[in-house]
């Protein structure tokens, strides 16, 4: 796979201008059962400066617009397990939030808009529950589009 903000295909560094790019191992360890999460309750923890978001909930149709207080237990189960101190961590909100998920991501332009012809539509939605992970490289994808269109 290529990855054009880094210039790196399947970990080997190409040919072209971007010479001071290297390939940067990231290791993971998948681990069957965890002790925690589920597939429509997984667990994570993103760190945003001084917060950690953990999370959270899959629940796909679900419309309920306030965090259940059996989902927020078994979040706050989940940073415990995953080594947060909850006895002296105190939880600073809490919110649910709606994105669109498909199958795959829509990372396209859309040829089909038809509002006026110099305005040109890209897609760049259902990453689902990986939204937080690929953001930077779908955005980079999405401008190369966006100028790719603007030269035509």
């Amino acid at each position: 796979q290529y990855d054009r903000q880094s210039c790196i295909w399947d970990g080997h560094h190409e040919e072209s201008d971007c010479d001071t790019n290297v390939s940067l191992q990231d290791s993971v360890v998948m681990i069957e059962s965890p002790p925690f999460g589920s597939e429509t309750h997984p667990c994570y923890m993103i760190p945003r400066g001084d917060i950690i978001a953990v999370g959270g909930t899959y629940l796909e149709g679900d419309g309920e617009a306030n965090v259940r207080s059996e989902e927020r237990k078994q979040i706050l189960e989940n940073a415990r397990v995953m080594g947060i101190n909850t006895e002296k961590s105190n939880p600073i909100g809490n919110w649910v939030g709606y994105r669109p998920y498909r199958p795959s991501v829509r990372l396209e332009h859309d040829g089909n808009f038809s509002f006026r012809q110099e305005v040109k539509v890209v897609h760049n939605y259902g990453a689902g529950g990986s939204g937080w992970t690929i953001y930077y490289g779908a955005a980079r994808e999405a401008s190369v589009l966006v100028e790719s269109l603007l030269k035509h």
